[in-house]
């Protein structure tokens, strides 16, 4: 399953890591939309963005047709077309 690798919250200047400590797990996909499992009290709110370390590539290069590339500051400057 992918994992939780970063936590934005809009108007913060990065985004900031999410360890393996926090809990936090994928534990059902449906399509492109994953469940995350957190624990009560976990500070996240409606508008919140996590990124996902990929669990393998070529699901990856299936399912999506393009891939972004961005620059540290998460601004998209290429757009790779996959051909898998």
């Amino acid at each position: 399953m992918p994992e939780p690798a970063k936590h934005y919250r809009p108007g913060s200047d990065a985004p900031s890591d999410v360890s393996s400590d926090e809990g936090w797990e994928i534990f059902g996909l449906m399509d492109q939309h994953a469940y995350l499992r957190i624990k009560p009290g976990d500070d996240l709110k409606v508008g919140d963005m996590i990124a996902f370390d990929i669990s393998h590539p070529c699901l990856t290069f299936d399912k999506w047709r393009q891939v972004l590339v961005v620059d540290p500051k998460y601004r998209v400057t290429e757009v790779i077309e996959t051909f898998f």
